[in-house]
C-alpha cells in the first residue's frame, strides 16, 4: 500500500495543495525515512499504531535532530496519515493521538527571554488591531520569519490543523515551518470574528489583498514599514 498511496499523496499535494517541487521532495524524503524506520519495527504504513509514531518521534530526537527538524518530519508523516484517512485508505488516523511535537521559539540575538515575554505581553485589548498585533509578534517569534515573509503571507499558506506555515524567502525559495501552541492560539484568536474579519473592507481594492493574512486599517496588506512600526510600538 505504501508505494501507491505515497504516489497519490504526492500528486494530491502538488495538484490540490499547490506545493512546490522543493516541498514535495522534502515531504517524500521525510515519509520515505519513516517507512524505512517502520521496516525495522516489522510494521507498515497500513498497520502502524500510535505507539509506533510515538517511538518514531523518540527515535528522531535520539538521533540528535534539532526540534524543528523533528517537528517538520513528523508533520509530513501526520499529513500523509490525514490524507490516507480522508481517502478511506486507512479507517483511522494514528497520528491524531500523538502529542504535538513542541517547537522552541526562535529567540532573536541580543534579546533575553524576559524581554521577549514583556514584548509579547505588552499587547492589551481585544479589538481587531490588538489581536492582529499579538498574532504578528507571536508569529515572528515562533517561526523566525523575516518581516518581508510575514508581509507576503497569504491565508492559503497557513495550515492551522497541523500548525504549519509555508514561507517564501529570498528568490521565492519555499520552506515549511511548524509553529507552537502560543502562535497557533494567537492566530486563531485573530482569525475569529473579533479579529481579521473586523479589518476586512466593504470592497477589496485587489484580489491580492483579499488573501493577505495581516491587514492594515484600510483592509490592505501590511507593508514592512507598518510591521516595523508595530514592533517598535510595543518595544518602547
Amino acid at each position: 500500500m505504501a508505494a501507491d498511496s505515497l504516489e497519490t499523496f504526492m500528486t494530491w499535494m502538488r495538484v490540490e495543495q499547490g506545493r512546490s517541487l522543493n516541498t514535495l521532495l522534502a515531504y517524500r524524503r521525510d515519509i520515505d525515512s519513516y517507512v524505512t524506520w517502520l521496516t525495522t519495527q516489522k510494521a507498515t504504513v497500513s498497520n502502524a499504531t500510535t505507539q509506533h509514531l510515538e517511538r518514531f518521534v523518540a527515535h528522531l530526537r535520539a538521533s540528535g535532530k534539532a526540534p524543528k527538524s523533528v517537528a517538520r518530519q513528523f508533520a509530513a508523516v501526520r499529513m500523509f496519515y490525514r490524507y490516507l484517512a480522508q481517502e478511506g485508505i486507512r479507517q483511522d488516523n494514528p497520528a491524531t493521538q500523538v502529542d504535538g511535537v513542541k517547537v522552541p521559539s526562535s529567540l532573536p540575538k541580543g534579546i533575553s527571554e524576559d524581554e521577549v515575554s514583556l514584548l509579547l505581553n505588552a499587547v492589551t485589548g481585544v479589538d481587531s488591531f490588538a489581536r492582529r498585533d499579538r498574532a504578528i509578534l507571536e508569529f515572528l517569534y515562533a517561526t523566525g520569519a523575516r518581516v518581508a515573509e510575514l508581509c507576503t503571507l497569504s491565508m492559503s499558506d497557513i495550515d492551522m490543523q497541523d500548525s504549519l506555515v509555508r514561507l517564501f524567502g529570498k528568490g521565492s525559495k519555499e520552506r515549511i515551518v511548524p509553529f507552537g501552541r502560543p502562535c497557533h492560539d494567537a492566530l486563531r484568536d485573530y482569525f475569529d470574528l473579533g479579529g481579521r474579519p473586523g479589518l476586512v473592507p466593504d470592497k477589496w481594492s485587489s484580489r491580492e489583498d483579499s488573501d493577505a493574512v495581516f491587514l492594515g486599517v484600510h483592509g490592505t496588506r501590511l507593508s514592512r514599514q507598518a510591521v516595523f512600526n508595530i514592533v517598535r510600538k510595543y518595544a518602547a
